[in-house]
């Protein structure tokens, strides 16, 4: 009797922590969501200065994010980032259109790389500032160069 118990407790065990790590993987995809291929401030995630560092460093953790400006920080995704976008927009896709899922449609012929991607301050500024090759030294600044 006690035999089935501790294998019970045992089953019971791995599935909780199975449970738990599905939610932090939902957690995840969550703020990549909402950061999307936009970007956006911190504020955004939450008012909670511990809880967006929180929020960041599991996102830093999985080289998810790039992070601008020293004053004014802004959080997007980097190329890996990115790719996850696509593949929750895509997934996305697939399962609005109902019925069978066939992975035959999952491409990269949809993707937005680094290199089409433009924060939206940049795109909006004045051509003069655009094509500045200071702005690219000067986001630099105060960051570790290893």
């Amino acid at each position: 009797m006690e035999y089935n118990f501790i294998r019970f407790a045992g089953k019971l065990y791995i599935a909780g922590y199975i449970i738990i790590i599905c939610m932090n993987i939902i957690k995840l995809l969550g703020y990549i969501e909402r950061i999307g291929d936009r970007g956006i401030s911190p504020t955004r995630i939450s008012r909670n200065t511990r809880y967006v560092e929180k929020v960041i460093n599991i996102l830093r953790k999985y080289d998810l994010i790039e992070i601008h400006g020293n004053r004014y920080r802004y959080i997007y995704l980097n190329e890996r980032g990115l790719k996850l976008y696509n593949l929750l927009r895509q997934v996305e896709l697939i399962l609005s259109e109902g019925g069978e899922i066939n992975l035959e449609k999952i491409s990269d012929k949809n993707f937005i790389s680094k290199k089409k991607y433009a924060p939206e301050i940049f795109t909006q500024s004045p051509s003069f500032l655009r094509e500045n090759p200071w702005l690219a030294i000067l986001s630099k600044r105060g960051r570790d160069e290893a």
